[in-house]
């Protein structure tokens, strides 16, 4: 007998039923907590047949990822089409940041210079507030970290109302 997998969520990888209709295979993309991953790898059992199954990436709530700076999820699986600086929310990576504005009082520095310069103030790529998009201060890192908490306490009391032990 296989061993059980608590499924936070699902969903087909191409979302069109229409196209998905006509053929013999699709995607399904399952999301399951972070410990019960080696559970479904390298192949899982649906309806009497072992499936190929891989890790695309791993993700939760508080993920940040690198290329747009918003929760949720990886770098590998963002879906923005460029770059974006997690100090001025502009267009264009985080090293650009390193003196290299003209303006700069601290040209030549090597070092990320929050507010350096006044044409590129500190501001948000996750809420658009006045301060780099890593910072602790950050309503929407805030919000994502309460809401990976609450996530967590309801799975928790789900799985002790249906008598599962939690404590492994």
């Amino acid at each position: 007998m296989g061993q059980q997998v608590n499924i936070t969520s699902a969903r087909f990888l191409q979302k069109d039923p229409e196209i998905r209709l006509p053929k013999k295979f699709t995607s399904v993309v399952v999301s399951v907590p972070t410990d019960e991953v080696d559970k479904i790898t390298p192949s899982v059992l649906i309806h009497g047949c072992y499936k190929a199954s891989a890790l695309m990436w791993d993700s939760n709530l508080t993920k940040q990822c690198k290329k747009c700076y918003q929760y949720g999820h990886p770098e590998e699986g963002c879906k923005a089409t460029h770059h974006t600086c997690p100090i001025c929310a502009s267009e264009h990576r985080l090293k650009e940041h390193k003196g290299a504005s003209p303006t700069c009082p601290r040209k030549g520095d090597r070092k990320i210079i929050v507010d350096c310069c006044p044409i590129t103030p500190s501001k948000c790529a996750a809420c658009g507030g006045n301060h780099p998009a890593y910072s602790v201060e950050c309503p929407v890192k805030i919000k994502a970290k309460q809401d990976a908490k609450e996530h967590y306490d309801r799975t928790r009391a789900s799985q002790s109302s249906e008598g599962m032990d939690t404590t492994k």
